[in-house]
């Protein structure tokens, strides 16, 4: 299967990928999960696997910190994840320091 698969990504999304596909074969950027943001929401794709990590579905996903956490928003609320993209504190607060 492709990961540009067209139930997944419109034209212009798989052009974008097809793009992100080439220059990950020329080593221009890491093969590594890539933050993506569609119709306006944020998510986590991983191209080797042709997979969504954290579906497209979140106002705002944060980088790793120190201490491996990222935050995560959705729904004017935040949560907070593990490198591993489990959940450590779902996403029902108003901020986390």
């Amino acid at each position: 299967m492709s990961c540009l698969n067209s139930r997944l990504f419109p034209v212009a999304s798989r052009l974008i990928l097809a793009a992100l596909v080439t220059l990950c074969c020329l080593k221009a950027i890491p093969a590594d999960p890539i933050q993506v943001t569609y119709k306006g929401k944020q998510g986590i794709f991983d191209i080797s696997a042709d997979r969504w990590i954290l579906n497209p579905a979140y106002d705002s996903i944060g980088s790793v910190d120190a201490n491996g956490f990222r935050i995560v928003g959705t729904n004017g609320k935040v949560g907070l994840m593990d490198q591993q993209y489990n959940w450590l504190l779902k996403p029902v607060f108003d901020s986390i320091p």
